[in-house]
């Protein structure tokens, strides 16, 4: 059994995630009516956070285990390549209780040492990328989680959407069109091109001409 999926995005009128300013403080005020157990990222948008994490410290891995009763959601990095070696700020931040990692067979062995000493735990599942659907299934099996929200960019939003694996989209619609030539949409179709049908569940107006969209989606069992 899958857990709720719900993909959360910042977008701009055409349908960007670059290029304009996202209002972070609104995107953010918005997610706790989601009740999340778990957080997913991708690795793209982890190493694209502002560089003032800081070079990583003796004493500072293995990160302390979560407290009995800690009811915060879990912070989960989809990480296939072995890109993110910076838990020690990541897993210390005071939005999660834990850190979580997503790998597949491919991912260096020598990042998979790196997370056992680090104490983050670590789903291994997918030959050469992660088995999404394996791993959201070991989620809601292995560690209780109901309700996943989706805060990541186009590459994973789109990986989660072609494999029908999302319950839900919400878009928070900013009034602005992206700038510069770098193109960032929150979906790529992908060769099929195939559309994905949508259910509207809400519709509401904010403050500053921003638009929150709501959307069901028939997902895949």
């Amino acid at each position: 059994m899958l857990p709720k999926v719900i993909i959360h995005n910042a977008v701009s009128v055409d349908g960007q995630v670059v290029g304009f300013p996202v209002n972070l403080d609104l995107y953010y005020s918005l997610a706790p009516e989601f009740e999340e157990d778990a957080t997913l990222v991708g690795s793209g948008t982890i190493l694209s956070a502002p560089d003032l994490i800081g070079e990583e410290r003796e004493g500072d891995l293995p990160l302390p285990s979560p407290s009995p009763g800690d009811t915060r959601p879990l912070l989960v990095v989809c990480d296939g390549r072995g890109r993110v070696e910076n838990w020690h700020h990541w897993g210390r931040q005071p939005y999660w209780r834990q850190g979580l990692a997503l790998a597949c067979a491919q991912t260096p062995e020598v990042h998979i040492g790196y997370l056992a000493r680090a104490g983050v735990p670590c789903i291994r599942e997918g030959t050469d990328r992660v088995d999404l659907r394996r791993a959201l299934e070991i989620l809601k099996s292995d560690y209780g989680v109901q309700t996943v929200r989706v805060d990541s960019g186009g590459g994973l939003n789109s990986a989660l959407l072609r494999r029908g694996l999302v319950s839900e989209l919400s878009i928070l619609l900013h009034p602005f069109l992206a700038r510069g030539p770098k193109r960032r949409p929150f979906f790529i179709p992908g060769e099929s091109g195939q559309s994905i049908p949508l259910s509207l569940i809400e519709f509401r107006e904010l403050e500053g001409g921003f638009v929150q969209l709501r959307y069901r989606l028939h997902r895949q069992k």
